[in-house]
């Protein structure tokens, strides 16, 4: 007699079903790194040659917001300043440089941009290094009033003449940013020439004084807001302030946060914007270039130590930039690294060590036993009848085992 134990939930092709090929998973998941670190290698490139070559571009392509620029009452004021303006002065004065020809000391030209030097720092009590430099600025200029604007004074003339903005201004969470605020409101509002404490002046500043307004030009693109020149109530100067409460975002990262609120990189936008569509030789504001600014044979400032505000992001940034190559390769270096970690992690994942792990921790979450049978030890004796009943009723389910003894062709239970 031959007895065979039948059981219903047994499929007839599980016994001679062909095994599954090994093919290694190794392979699968080597293609699967690889692509994410040629991916990642490719991001890193791109974030490279942005903030190498176009940063600031890029910003100024996603800006597309524009603004009415002028009113009536600002053209009359600076066109009554412009009636003897040098009649060779480029048709698009806005897109030009200041040429060599206009900055020499023996060009006669008219007086636009009153004779105004604009500092500022938290106390009188200025630093030792930047002495020297504010020293130079004014015994250049004997004939110029000097204006030292402190903490103090600057939430002082704000309160005073422009009390809507007062709240940004109090709520700025880095103090370079009321500093970066105030000049832009001072030179709109007394015009003048603003400079930075740690910008020394190297010659009389007398020439740049006969164009509306001035700015100069950083390094790969886009304009600086360390040394600055405007007529009062210039249209430019206008839309800065205008343009301060839009910007006033928290970046997290201290350094952008700055740049774009108030800093070079929220001027050299507004900049932007303000000439796209051209403007009138009234509201022209002219470039500085750096062979005129600091790097040329006869520049207008003399740089010393200082950047005071750049804290620890900033400081990093800048180190990078001074050595970009190795920057680069420990940035692929890093990228590999990490991906290679991440790699090993996904195996550890599919592993069938993890998978035991895992249900042996859901087990003991379900409080069953790591082994086999129920473990209901732990219940109270309430909990415990009532899982015992419930699970008396699921055993009731289950199929039994068939004996069929096929000479006699009884099937027994």
């Amino acid at each position: 007699m031959s007895n065979v134990a039948y059981d219903p939930y047994m499929q007839s092709n599980d016994i001679d079903a062909p095994k599954k090929s090994a093919v290694p998973k190794f392979v699968s998941h080597v293609v699967v790194s690889t692509v994410i670190v040629a991916g990642a290698m490719i991001l890193i490139f791109l974030v490279y040659k942005l903030l190498t070559k176009g940063a600031s571009t890029w910003i100024f392509a996603k800006s597309k917001r524009d603004s009415n620029l002028y009113s009536c009452e600002q053209m009359q004021h600076i066109d009554t300043e412009l009636n003897h303006m040098d009649p060779t002065m480029p048709s698009r004065p806005e897109l030009y440089a200041l040429l060599e020809s206009e900055l020499s000391p023996t060009v006669d030209k008219p007086q636009l941009i009153p004779k105004i030097i604009h500092q500022t720092y938290k106390t009188t009590d200025i630093p030792d290094v930047w002495k020297q430099g504010q020293q130079s600025c004014i015994d250049l200029h004997p004939d110029y009033q000097y204006i030292l604007w402190t903490d103090e004074m600057s939430r002082e003339f704000i309160s005073e003449q422009y009390p809507w903005f007062l709240e940004t201004f109090d709520k700025y969470k880095y103090p370079i940013e009321r500093a970066d605020a105030i000049r832009y409101f001072i030179l709109y509002h007394f015009g003048g020439i603003y400079i930075d404490l740690d910008d020394g002046c190297a010659r009389k500043l007398d020439p740049l004084l006969t164009v509306p307004a001035f700015v100069r030009k950083t390094i790969p693109t886009g304009i600086s807001n360390d040394a600055m020149g405007s007529m009062p109530r210039h249209p430019f100067f206008a839309k800065v302030i205008d343009d301060l409460n839009k910007y006033n975002h928290n970046w997290l990262v201290p350094y952008i946060t700055i740049m774009y609120s108030t800093g070079p990189l929220f001027l050299s936008v507004i900049w932007k914007q303000y000439k796209r569509w051209g403007v009138p030789d009234a509201g022209a504001v002219r470039i500085l270039m750096p062979q005129d600014y600091s790097n040329g044979e006869h520049p207008f400032f003399s740089i010393s130590k200082g950047s005071s505000w750049h804290m620890d992001d900033a400081k990093f940034m800048f180190l990078l930039s001074k050595h970009i190559v190795w920057a680069v390769i420990g940035g692929f270096a890093v990228a590999l690294l990490f991906f290679y970690l991440e790699y090993l992690m996904y195996s550890f994942f599919i592993s069938n060590t993890f998978k035991r792990f895992r249900k042996g921790v859901w087990n003991l979450m379900r409080l069953r036993s790591w082994s086999h049978g129920n473990n209901y030890t732990r219940l109270n004796p309430r909990k415990q009848a009532k899982y015992l009943k419930t699970r008396n009723r699921k055993d009731s389910n289950l199929p039994v085992a068939i004996n069929i003894d096929l000479e006699k062709n009884v099937m027994e239970v």
